[in-house]
């Protein structure tokens, strides 16, 4: 399965740490700072780290866009009721994503 790990303008430890585990299981993971791109995956993880992603046109459109699954991921998922009014994504990983992101 490929999986693509979507962190906007730069890379946090998290979506690094999560890209790793991922590969560790034997997924083909792909991380890009880019939102501009239609990235080629199965699944879309995208890693916020401020709600002020949530007011990013550029984010908001590659949300709407994408016809893959988008996880969120991040600080931001302290607040799962806005980022999923604010975001047009499949879930939001609520907690430590080391812990779940196998789950998905």
């Amino acid at each position: 399965m490929k999986i693509t790990i979507v962190s906007p303008d730069l890379y946090t430890y998290g979506s690094m740490v999560i890209g790793g585990i991922l590969r560790d299981a034997g997924f083909d993971v792909t991380l890009t700072k880019n939102v501009d791109a239609s990235p080629n995956a199965d699944i879309i993880l995208l890693s916020l780290y401020s709600t002020l992603h949530l007011l990013d046109n550029r984010i908001r459109d590659f949300a709407s866009q994408c016809s893959k699954p988008i996880y969120v991921g991040g600080p931001v998922s302290a607040y799962p009721d806005i980022v999923l009014g604010e975001l047009d994504v499949d879930a939001v990983v609520i907690g430590e994503g080391e812990e779940s992101t196998l789950e998905l």
